[in-house]
């Protein structure tokens, strides 16, 4: 590779990037709702509440949950609480019985969290324990803020049919650095740019929030509307975002009900994680997308909406789906290969020639420095927009500032594993199957 060429693919680089850039453009708008400060809802109204717990062998953590659920704010006769395990045998069941309006239901052999939500949603949508306005999803081993029940009530003001909670990392409640890592960190940093970096915009925007699923609650019209839980994939909440877009179910991001969850401690562990998400993030896209690109143009061609209803449902709603996350493919594309193509020109004059070609290398860096001073930016408005969300010492914030990036950059291995995965079987992860991970409170004990 000479000079010219190695300047020119430089300047190639450079054109697609900003092509890349002026198409995020609409996506940076979300960055600034999350430093708004919310509007704090109040409901005259106490709405009666199941809570339900998907708790398949959560017997080492599920106290922790229920003593927070016990500590509510919230009149304790205005709310329910539903243990799904899937054995009478559970230790589980012998600790839900120990508190008050607490029941256990048995779902035999269930593969999966989904399964478990729609047997127990059935059964309560059946009137066995009573009429609920809503249903709230909390997972086994999370902790709720002492108002979470209060707050989900006054997030229900808002006439959302979907309201998420604000989720934060319980690792930092139960103890000190040994039950969290930089990874922990790293993947702690996930919740804020769901939420404060997207949830925020989305809310104010009308668009129907990405789901996480814990912390959430849904109105019982949209439970009878689709009779329980039909979603298996190993992103069933992701999925219930998409169906909110096709169905036009309104969402709200309200971070005054505040959930505790969970993070492992891991590196490998997290990784397991997010190659489960990936792949069902890739699947559940290529599921619908052809169905909301159909919505899209009948909504262009709706005789009765305006230009302006039209260009808003694009430019926002389906916007967020279609669209959002190709700009980020194009711009790590471009530099992906751009690199691999000053390298390998810089291996081919070595070998070939029996020199370094230091215009190719130096090239090559640069462009991967400017990836990884965007992904520095990143990290630091996560750290920036949401500065509590992380309970950890100003040195460890620093090295999740200087590290995050290149745990964002593992996402793109993947994404390629996911992709050839579904290649090879595109069916995968449709009946997900439950994979166990030690729990902290097992940490805690072995410490002691």
């Amino acid at each position: 590779m000479t000079d010219i060429q190695a300047v020119s693919l430089f300047h190639m680089y450079g054109v697609i990037s900003l092509i890349a850039l002026i198409i995020y453009i609409p996506r940076l708008l979300y960055y600034v709702s999350g430093f708004k400060k919310p509007r704090h809802l109040t409901n005259s109204v106490q709405n009666r509440f199941a809570v339900v717990i998907p708790a398949r062998n959560e017997s080492a953590g599920i106290g922790l949950l229920l003593d927070s659920l016990a500590r509510q704010t919230y009149d304790r006769k205005k709310f329910d609480t539903f243990v799904v395990v899937d054995s009478e045998d559970d230790p589980t069941c012998a600790i839900a019985e120990k508190y008050e309006r607490t029941y256990v239901q048995v779902v035999k052999n269930q593969t999966c969290k989904g399964m478990a939500l729609d047997a127990s949603f059935k059964e309560l949508l059946s009137g066995t324990y009573g009429c609920y306005d809503a249903y709230i999803i909390i997972d086994g081993d999370n902790i709720a803020s002492d108002n979470f029940i209060e707050e989900m009530n006054n997030g229900l003001a808002s006439g959302a049919q979907i309201v998420l909670g604000k989720r934060e990392v319980k690792n930092y409640l139960l103890g000190g650095k040994k039950l969290r890592s930089l990874a922990t960190n790293c993947s702690a940093l996930t919740y804020t740019f769901l939420d404060k970096l997207g949830n925020a915009f989305r809310t104010k925007a009308g668009i129907p929030c990405t789901m996480c699923g814990t912390g959430v609650m849904i109105r019982r019209d949209v439970i009878e509307e689709i009779g329980g839980w039909p979603y298996r994939s190993f992103t069933e909440d992701f999925e219930m975002t998409v169906n909110a877009i096709i169905n036009g179910w309104s969402s709200y991001f309200y971070e005054y009900a505040l959930v505790y969850t969970e993070e492992a401690i891991s590196h490998k562990m997290l990784d397991r994680r997010r190659a489960r998400w990936l792949i069902g993030y890739m699947q559940i896209s290529f599921k619908y997308r052809n169905k909301i690109v159909k919505q899209t143009y009948a909504s262009l061609h709706d005789p009765s909406l305006s230009f302006s209803e039209k260009i808003k449902g694009i430019r926002f709603k389906n916007f967020d789906f279609l669209y959002a996350l190709n700009p980020l493919f194009l711009y790590f594309g471009n530099t992906a290969v751009c690199f691999l193509l000053y390298m390998i020109a810089s291996c081919i004059d070595y070998f070939n020639r029996g020199f370094i070609n230091f215009t190719a290398l130096k090239y090559g860096l640069i462009i991967m420095l400017i990836l990884y001073g965007v992904l520095v930016f990143y990290t630091f408005m996560a750290l920036a927009v949401d500065p509590k969300a992380l309970k950890i010492t100003f040195a460890e914030k620093l090295a999740v500032l200087l590290y995050n990036p290149f745990f964002i950059a593992e996402y793109a291995y993947f994404y390629i594993a996911a992709f050839f995965t579904l290649l090879r079987d595109p069916h995968y992860g449709e009946q997900e199957v439950w994979q166990q991970i030690d729990r902290i409170e097992t940490v805690i004990k072995e410490a002691e």
